[in-house]
C-alpha cells in the first residue's frame, strides 16, 4: 500500500508507464533519463504491447472506407521490423495518421514513405518490404 500521513491505504494500486525500462536513452527514445536502481527496484516491469484490435477499430472510425486495411498494413510493417531487428518505430500513430491522410486523398505510396519508411536506407527498406 501507499503511506498517506503515515497510514497505508488498502487496495491502492499505482501504475506508471514509459517507453523504456528506466535505464536511460535508447536510439528510439533519445530523451529518456536513467532512473536510479533503488527506484527501479520498487516497481514490477511489465511489457504491454499495442492493442492491435483497438488500433484497427480507431483507424476504421477515422476512415470507414480504408482505415482498417491501412492499419493492417501498418501492423504488418511493425511485425516485419521486429522480426528483422530494425530500429524502426511503427506505432499506432502511423495507423491513425495514415487513415486520415487516405481520407483526404493522399497517395498510399506517399503515406508509407512519410509514416513508415521515414528516410530508411534503400537496402533496409527493401528487406522490410519483402517481409511485410
Amino acid at each position: 500500500g501507499v503511506a498517506v500521513h503515515g497510514l497505508r491505504v488498502p487496495d491502492f494500486i499505482a501504475v506508471g508507464a514509459a517507453n523504456t525500462f528506466g535505464h536511460g536513452a535508447t536510439v528510439e527514445y533519445a530523451g529518456r533519463v536513467k532512473i536510479d536502481g533503488s527506484t527501479l527496484d520498487r516497481f514490477a516491469q511489465v511489457t504491454i504491447d499495442y492493442d492491435e484490435t483497438l488500433e484497427r477499430e480507431l483507424a476504421a472510425q477515422l476512415n470507414p472506407e480504408h482505415g482498417r486495411d491501412w492499419a493492417i498494413t501498418v501492423q504488418s510493417y511493425r511485425r516485419a521490423a521486429r522480426q528483422l531487428g530494425l530500429r524502426l518505430l511503427v506505432t499506432p500513430r502511423a495507423s491513425l495518421n495514415g487513415a486520415r491522410a487516405l481520407r483526404v486523398g493522399l497517395p498510399r505510396s506517399q503515406i508509407i514513405d512519410n509514416l513508415i519508411r521515414r528516410g530508411m536506407d534503400q537496402a533496409s527498406w527493401e528487406k522490410l518490404e519483402a517481409y511485410a
